[in-house]
């Protein structure tokens, strides 16, 4: 008679093992269905060791295993995981490996490596203005044919509200002092801002010529005071020009139209231009005067090109005007002398 035969008694009453019976023992499961003996473990319960296993004998075991393994490799020692280090976002911060074309600024003022702080760029751009006069204007015929002729790159720097100054030494210091913060003293060890003269004394409120040449500094320097356009600071404010001054597109400005201020009415006063200028034989003459060589669709191509933007004005808080810039996208080539 087999385990498996014994009747299992009621719930609530002991079951009796018969006398001539030898006591089983049963895995404790959930079924008493295929009971098995369980044999007598002769180690005791790994759990219930208290003793610190030695670190330093596994560790002699591991080395002895990677003998003829690779030097560099390490023992495959299992180790407790580790969280993940945090990225430090803001590194570029802290070291110079910022992008060159990354600009950071804090409250709108952007402080270059030199420590010099200047306004900084706003988003898309400073408005590149278009000369209304040529660099060259009243400087004198000496400087006109000099400055040309100095060697390397050039560029032109151009103070905020300027005007021609009989000294100005003041200001020569001033632009060298930004300029070298600017491109650094290795690129500034040649650096020369000359200044203008006036071809003739004009009797007006911010008399020509406003300009001063820089040179005697690398090409990358130029470029990047070039790319720079403004440089504002509590010290000085300036613009960086290129030397060779490209014909502006831009040609004056209307106001006072009754119209709203919107596209439709951009092209509509586009128009208005276009017919002006048909019906005005001096302008037409004007062009085919003053172009290198004869062309009879020249002042034709040049009035097809005219754009019209609008630009609202603020002379005080509650009083504001519309006024509309004429451009000429494809102008002849004129010359700005």
């Amino acid at each position: 008679m087999s385990s498996d035969d014994v009747p299992m008694p009621p719930a609530n009453q002991k079951a009796i093992a018969p006398e001539n019976m030898a006591p089983t023992h049963h895995m404790n499961t959930d079924s008493c269905v295929n009971k098995r003996t369980r044999p007598t473990s002769p180690t005791p319960n790994p759990s219930s060791r208290t003793e610190t296993p030695n670190t330093q004998n596994q560790l002699s075991v591991a080395n002895a295993q990677n003998t003829n393994a690779t030097p560099n490799k390490r023992p495959n020692i299992e180790r407790p995981n580790q969280p993940q280090a945090t990225t430090n976002q803001w590194h570029f911060l802290q070291t110079s490996e910022a992008p060159s074309t990354q600009e950071v600024s804090i409250n709108g003022v952007r402080t270059l490596d030199s420590g010099f702080k200047i306004t900084a760029t706003p988003a898309g751009g400073f408005p590149v203005p278009q000369l209304g006069q040529s660099t060259w204007h009243n400087v004198s015929q000496i400087l006109k044919e000099k400055w040309p002729q100095k060697e390397g790159a050039k560029a032109w720097v151009r103070t905020y509200r300027a005007k021609h100054e009989s000294n100005a030494q003041s200001t020569v210091a001033k632009l060298k002092d930004a300029i070298t913060k600017i491109i650094g003293e290795s690129d500034a060890e040649d650096l020369v801002v000359s200044t203008p003269t006036a071809a003739v004394e004009l009797i007006e409120r911010l008399p020509p010529p406003w300009h001063f040449l820089i040179s005697g500094i690398p090409p990358e320097a130029i470029e990047r005071l070039l790319r720079l356009q403004v440089c504002s600071s509590p010290e000085v404010s300036c613009f960086f020009v290129p030397f060779e001054q490209p014909l502006p597109t831009y040609a004056f400005t209307l106001e006072n139209f009754s119209f709203p201020d919107s596209e439709s009415t951009n092209k509509v006063i586009a128009e208005i231009v276009k017919d002006t200028i048909r019906s005005n034989p001096d302008v037409l003459h004007f062009i085919h005067k003053n172009i290198p060589s004869p062309d009879a669709e020249a002042a034709l191509h040049t009035i097809e090109s005219v754009r019209v933007t609008s630009l609202t004005l603020a002379h005080f808080k509650s009083v504001k005007e519309t006024v509309w810039n004429i451009y000429f996208d494809s102008p002849p080539a004129l010359t700005l002398k």
